[in-house]
């Protein structure tokens, strides 16, 4: 099994994660795609369709302030514009005092999704497989 990193994640699908911070998202030039990072336990599977119930902002320790401006900034233009968006799956260490931490990451080429809700207030959104 390949083992992924964030930036390759993002490249898989043809934009450019910002390389100072990691922001959990991030736009295609053309402005048709949203790529987004979604941690394996927000997306549920209800027989051949597949729901994302994220809780806000993508909690990666200190950063997340830094990281839940532009997640909103582009998940905000993916549900304005009805664009499709590309998700990389971010996999959990569990059992330890910081439960956001990932172990693994890797694209989910099946995964195409549009977001049906989005709270641009706190980030929250819920989206579905097209």
């Amino acid at each position: 099994m390949r083992r992924w990193t964030l930036s390759a994640c993002f490249a898989h699908f043809g934009v450019k994660r910002p390389a100072r911070h990691f922001t959990g998202s991030a736009l295609s030039d053309d402005g048709k795609t949203v790529v987004v990072a979604l941690w394996e336990d927000e997306i549920v599977q209800d027989n051949q369709q597949a729901f994302c119930l994220a809780r806000g902002r993508l909690a990666l320790g200190k950063r997340s302030n830094q990281l839940s401006k532009k997640w909103i900034s582009n998940l905000e233009w993916a549900y304005e514009h009805n664009c499709c968006m590309r998700v990389v799956l971010l996999k959990r260490k569990e059992g330890e005092s910081e439960p956001n931490r990932m172990i693994a990451c890797y694209p989910n080429d099946a995964l195409v999704m549009r977001i049906t809700k989005f709270d641009t207030m706190t980030g929250e959104l819920r989206a579905e497989s097209v």
